[in-house]
């Protein structure tokens, strides 16, 4: 069995947070906390959840959407807010995926 890989905690303004974790045995990407369990989706490759949810550090302390953020990340897409798309950061060497 592998390890449950956490890519952290998104702490909200009230102090609440969620963790953002991928469970490799079985691919399902979920955000967890006192908001709720949300099953964002399924990714079996390691490689490609990474690439998916590189940024995130930098989304959960920055911006109030990041459930959506994520939610759109998992499934390969980039967040609508307001009608203006808000791309998932770069990754080094690269365009963001």
């Amino acid at each position: 069995m592998n390890a449950v890989h956490d890519f952290g905690w998104h702490q909200m303004p009230n102090g609440r947070g969620s963790l953002l974790s991928w469970y490799p045995d079985c691919g399902a990407v979920v955000l967890d906390g006192p908001g709720g369990f949300h099953f964002l989706g399924c990714i079996t490759d390691e490689v490609v959840v990474r690439r998916r949810l590189a940024g995130w550090e930098e989304v959960e302390h920055h911006q109030p959407d990041a459930l959506a953020w994520a939610r759109a990340s998992v499934a390969g897409r980039t967040v609508r807010d307001g009608g203006v798309a808000r791309s998932r950061p770069a990754t080094a060497g690269g365009p963001a995926p």
